[in-house]
């Protein structure tokens, strides 16, 4: 019950938003912008869906990603960029639903620069340990960073990070230690230029629904 109520949380702003795009657009007679973005809201909505799940597969969430990214590239001065370092063996890999979508969209929402285009890069590769194979996600950005005094709530305990700027990384954190026993990290650092995000999950045989 705490997992789904964990996975219904952190939507309904976002679609709002889309909404409000439409309208936007619609006023302007951009029809062919609409067209592009409801078809990549129509992706993005099938995959956020999955949510009621407890795993997808890491390709499809990867695949969640780009239809957001296509969705704010939509009508942007200066659209944002995406590059994918994916390792072929790892896009079978099962990670819980939105465990990459919400540090994505956090990059977008509050590290917007000036004149310029937030680039996120997202690399995934698998670890081999003396405790067993790992999947390693890595998410940076070329924006503004982390607040600093934010460092210690970040990389603590879920219930310190909670708040209404980050009930999205508050989620991600609850729902990782409630399907991992304590088994995933999730580590949070700024780069000279930007943001970095690392997680580390257990390989692990899951069932997706």
């Amino acid at each position: 019950a705490q997992l789904q109520y964990l996975q219904l949380q952190i939507r309904p702003h976002f679609f709002l938003n889309c909404l409000n795009m439409i309208y936007s657009m619609a006023s302007e007679n951009k029809n062919a912008d609409i067209q592009e973005l409801i078809l990549n809201l129509s992706i993005y909505l099938r995959g956020t869906f999955k949510q009621s799940a407890k795993y997808v597969v890491l390709e499809d969430e990867i695949y969640s990603v780009n239809s957001y990214i296509h969705i704010q590239q939509i009508g942007a001065e200066y659209p944002p960029q995406l590059d994918l370092e994916i390792d072929a063996d790892t896009s079978k890999i099962p990670i819980p639903p939105l465990s990459i979508l919400t540090f994505v969209e956090n990059s977008i929402k509050h590290s917007a620069l000036i004149n310029a285009s937030i680039k996120i890069s997202i690399k995934c590769k698998k670890l081999t340990s003396e405790d067993g194979d790992y999947l390693n996600i890595t998410i940076r950005d070329n924006g503004t960073g982390f607040e600093k005094n934010m460092f210690d709530k970040l990389n603590g305990p879920a219930d310190n990070v909670y708040n209404s700027i980050h009930v999205g990384i508050s989620n991600v954190k609850h729902r990782l230690n409630l399907l991992y026993d304590g088994r995933a990290t999730l580590y949070f650092r700024n780069l000279i230029n930007g943001a970095c995000v690392e997680i580390f999950l257990p390989i692990e045989s899951k069932d997706e629904d």
